[in-house]
Order: C-alpha cells, then structure tokens, then sequence
C-alpha cells in the first residue's frame, strides 16, 4: 500500500505529475501560515465588527468561481478527452474562449448594476455598494481566467495553476495587512482586484506556450456550443445549488446575525477551511488524470489512496485538535473574549469541514467519470435539507452555533447523496463487464 502511494506521488516517468502535489502542498502552506497570522491580526486592528464586513468581502470572492456557471467542467472533460484520444479540438477552444468572454462580460455588467440590490441583501444599515461594484471587474477578470484555468489543468500543468493562485493570495494577504494597519476596508478588496489582475495575466502567460493564443481566439461554433451545453448541462445545476448553499452560509446568515456574531462565524469558517488545501492539492493534481483513466477505463485504486492517507492526516494532526482545543487555540490567536463565542462555532465547523472534504471526494468522482447530474443531485438533496430545516419548528432561533449545526448537517446528506450514487454506479458498471 505504502509503495502504491509513494508511486502515485512521486512519479519519476512523469515530473510534472509530482510537481503538481508538491506544488500545490508546499505553496498553500506557506499561504495558510500567513493567513493565520493575517487573520487575528485583522481582527486586533479592525475590531469584531468591521472584520465581519471585510470576512464577508474576502467569502464573497470565493463565489466569483461560480460565476462561469459550471461550463469549465463541461470545457475540461471535452478537451481532457480529446487529448487522451490525441486530436485535441480547435473550434471547441475558439468556442470556449468565445463563451468565456460573453459570460464574463454578463456577469461583469449585472454586478455592476445589481450593486445596490445585493447590498440591501446583504447588509441592513451599511452602503457597501462602491465595494459591491469593484466586485463586478473582479467577475470580469475571474471568469476570463477560469477558461485559461481549465486548458492548463487539461494538459496536466497543475503546478502553474497552483503559482498562480498562490500569487493571488499572496496580494490577498498583503491587502489585508495593509487594509487593517491603516482601517481601510476599501484598501483589501482593491488589493483583491490587483490579485486577479495579477492571475490573469501570468495565466495567460503559462498558456502561450502551450497553445497559441491564435488559435483561441473567439469564435462561435454550433456543434461544439451544442457539445458543450449537453455535458456542462449537470454541472450548470450544479453551480446554481452551489450558489444558493452557499448564498446561505455567508449571505443570508450576515443578515440574521449581528456584525460581531458575524465575525464569530465568519472566524470559525475561515479558520477550519484555509486547510482544504492540503485535500484541494491532491484532488486537483490528479483531476486531468481522472479524467483519462474513467475514458480509457484505467484502475483508479493508487489515487484513491493518496487521498484517503491525506485526509486521515488532515484529520488527526488538525481538526480533531481543533474540535478538542477551540477555545485555547483561539485565545492565543485572538483574545479569550473572542474565543468564548467563536470555539462552539469552530467545533461545529472542524466537523463539517472533515464530511464536506469526503463529499468533495465522491464529487471529483462522480465528475471525472462524467456524473455530474449525481452531483447536482447530492447539492439539491443538501438545499432540500437546509430549507425543511430552516422552516422546521426545531429550528425556533437564529444563533451562530445554530447556523453552523445547521451546515454540519447539509454537508452529511450531500455526503451519503454522493457516496452513494458513487458506489451504486460502480456496482452496476462492473456487473456489466461481469456479464
């Protein structure tokens, strides 16, 4: 087992394969570290109340992924196999870089002018909208790399992937430490758009190389929009259940909760998922070569196991002593004060970050052999609980710890969705090879 794993890491026929954990590990690392420094500091200078704001600013970028709509799995699994049968498309890259810079452009504008809306939304008596349409250029620029993310994940480049989000986040922090040194909230997430700018660019950058940029310039095509639309079809409901689970956590509970309970949640959040990146750096390493193996028919057990080692790591040297010792662990960052409220939250959370990595597992899964509708399943199965929850006479109060329960158990039923339609389906294509 211990020789399977070491040979799926460290790949000697195949560099870039061990660039791309490596990369993804060690740069996220030294990410997280200053993110743990960052955020209590933060908190020090800008106060509980004005940190929850700038908290939902720094979540709030995290949606912009969302916004290609989840066309970049229908993009990434065409192309994947057009590569693995060697005769990649042109007309389905000049389709994509054409859909990418019409959906960029949509979301961009509707931003812009949607701002005063999404702050009454999001905010009772605070006018964030300038901040609201500095978001709309960070949708434009995150989308438009979105579609240069997927060609360099399809050709297994996973280790420029990694530089390149590690650049952004290194502006994030900067930002951060700035905006907090001298109060200005407006400072962080201008920071955030030089970020990526900054993304952008050296994804384009990493892109020259291996196509040129001739050759996907825009241009519209029937058959490949037609291809694109009926695989991305799935993972588009995907990214609309996403959007609205996620809308929830972050969104609606900055409305129900008051600017310091806020930053209480937003700290427990923060604080247990700048660690998925130890999950995300093997998932995405071995995502294109998922891919592959599904089309081909290749086993899958080595990748497979690499993860499952990596997550029992994770577990036991980080959110077991985060569920046990919340409360010390969070005084010595910030201040005992703080730590009284935010550690029942963090424990809440320590646990469903642990079942949310393992439905982010199946999900991988379920993507890479082209499932994607079981996914958009387990996400609506998971919205399905949280509304009868909401609205259930159990549910009498609006509290931090409450919300967060509330979390625990929506990333449970996804789970079981998801494992579930994984195995069924696993079950019944072997009985087919069976027979």
């Amino acid at each position: 087992m211990i020789k399977l794993i070491y040979k799926s890491i460290f790949d000697l026929k195949n560099k870039e394969h061990t660039a791309n954990i490596l990369s993804g590990l060690f740069l996220k690392l030294f990410t997280a570290a200053v993110f743990f420094v960052a955020i209590p500091f933060a908190i020090r200078k800008f106060g509980a109340q004005s940190y929850g704001i700038v908290s939902f600013f720094v979540v709030f970028q995290g949606y912009i992924i969302l916004l290609d709509t989840g066309f970049s799995y229908g993009l990434g699994v065409l192309y994947g196999r057009s590569l693995a049968d060697s005769s990649p498309s042109g007309s389905l890259l000049r389709m994509g870089s054409f859909f990418y810079l019409v959906i960029a452009t949509v979301f961009g504008l509707a931003m812009f002018f949607l701002a005063p809306l999404i702050n009454s939304i999001s905010f009772n008596n605070i006018d964030c909208t300038s901040i609201f349409r500095i978001f709309a250029g960070i949708s434009f620029i995150a989308v438009l790399d979105s579609y240069f993310t997927v060609l360099l994940q399809a050709h297994n480049k996973i280790y420029k992937i990694n530089i390149t989000r590690f650049a952004l986040d290194l502006v994030r922090a900067l930002g951060l430490f700035i905006g907090a040194t001298y109060g200005s909230i407006s400072f962080v997430i201008i920071s955030l758009l030089l970020g990526y700018i900054l993304k952008l660019g050296l994804s384009i950058n990493y892109v020259r190389p291996i196509i040129p940029l001739v050759e996907i310039s825009p241009r519209f095509s029937s058959d490949s929009f037609r291809s694109l639309l009926i695989l991305s079809a799935p993972s588009v409901g995907v990214a609309i259940m996403t959007l609205l689970l996620s809308s929830f956590d972050k969104i609606f509970v900055s409305g129900k909760l008051s600017s310091v309970d806020f930053a209480h949640y937003s700290f427990a959040f923060d604080i247990n998922t700048k660690v998925y990146f130890l999950l995300y750096a093997v998932s995405s390493a071995f995502y294109p070569t998922l891919v592959k193996r599904f089309h081909i028919g290749a086993p899958i057990t080595g990748l497979i196991s690499v993860w499952l080692w990596a997550l029992i790591a994770v577990g036991f040297c980080y959110y077991l002593p985060m569920g046990l010792f919340s409360e010390k662990i969070i005084a010595l960052l910030v201040s005992q004060d703080f730590a009284i409220k935010a550690a029942p939250i963090c424990r809440a959370f320590a646990l469903s970050s642990i079942i949310y990595l393992c439905f982010n597992f199946f999900e991988n899964l379920l993507n890479a052999s082209g499932r994607a509708h079981l996914c958009f399943i387990s996400y609506l199965s998971g919205l399905f609980f949280l509304v009868v929850w909401y609205f259930s006479p159990a549910n009498s109060n609006n509290t931090a710890v409450s919300m967060s329960h509330l979390v625990v158990g929506v990333n449970i039923v996804m789970l079981l969705v998801a494992s579930l339609s994984f195995f069924l389906r696993r079950q019944k294509s072997i009985g087919k090879k069976i027979s």
